[in-house]
């Protein structure tokens, strides 16, 4: 089976609204997920800054996504 590279539209979050982050990742089990909340910063090309519980965090682009609905 090939890579094949998915592409989504860009999502727009507004500063201080509460986000969830998802990255998939292959475990022993199979693929497994997980799961971030917390409330948007900021995003640059390489990262998206959450605040969780308090703390502001990094979490790289190219491993976590913005769930939507």
């Amino acid at each position: 089976m090939k890579n094949v590279l998915v592409q989504t539209e860009p999502v727009t979050i507004k500063r201080g609204a509460p986000v969830e982050l998802v990255r998939w990742r292959l475990s022993a089990d199979g693929w497994t997920y997980d799961l971030i909340q917390g409330t948007y910063r900021r995003r640059n090309r390489k990262s998206i800054t959450v605040d969780v519980g308090g703390q502001l965090r990094n979490f790289p682009r190219r491993e976590w996504h913005v769930c939507t609905a």
